[in-house]
């Protein structure tokens, strides 16, 4: 949305003007309340570092400890505009890695820091967003069939026969159910 793309640039009559009219005007939803839920829920995936037994345990553990210490500015620094700090910092400074964070350069063809694009109102509720993840199927007791969705991600599907007009919510909601539940039956 902030124009560092060339072969995605933002359209609107502004964008021609300043590109990153989109990025500057535009909120940020995290959670979103369905008709039966109680409370707003947004759904992520983290990524999560595993020593196996049967790994060289020493060697494992030190390339973990690694990228969650001096590393991890590193890895969020290979696409910040898709990575959010899931360590906002460090005991010693409680915000490093938040604070670099906003200051990474973003974009493919262009690349400036998020927060000449984004406000601080914007930056903040991201970053607050991990603190506030579920995963979604994992705590619902449904982690295997997290894992064989991921193959045929019907929900995927389902938003983008929404949002390319090939649907309405409600057909694509029930297709992306449907597969769901042969995918589980199919887990038995």
């Amino acid at each position: 949305m902030a124009g560092l793309r060339n072969d995605a640039a933002p359209t609107c009559p502004e964008c021609a003007a300043d590109p990153a009219f989109l990025a500057k005007n535009t909120g940020v939803v995290t959670g979103i309340q369905g008709p039966d839920g109680d409370q707003p829920a947004q759904f992520g995936e983290v990524v999560s570092w595993t020593v196996t037994k049967d790994s060289a345990s020493d060697s494992a553990r030190k390339f973990v400890e690694y990228f969650m210490t001096e590393g991890y500015v590193d890895w969020l620094s290979i696409a910040p505009e898709g990575r959010l700090p899931v360590r906002a910092g460090t005991a010693d400074n409680p915000t490093e890695y938040a604070d670099k964070w906003k200051t990474m350069p973003a974009g493919v063809d262009k690349k400036e820091p998020l927060g000449n694009f984004y406000s601080e109102d914007v930056l903040s509720v991201l970053e607050q967003g991990p603190d506030e993840l579920k995963r979604w199927g994992i705590t619902q007791g449904q982690g295997d069939l997290v894992g064989a969705a991921l193959g045929e991600l019907p929900i995927a599907k389902a938003v983008s026969d929404v949002t390319s007009g090939g649907v309405d919510p409600e057909t694509a909601a029930k297709q992306a159910a449907d597969s769901l539940k042969s995918i589980k039956d199919s887990l038995q």
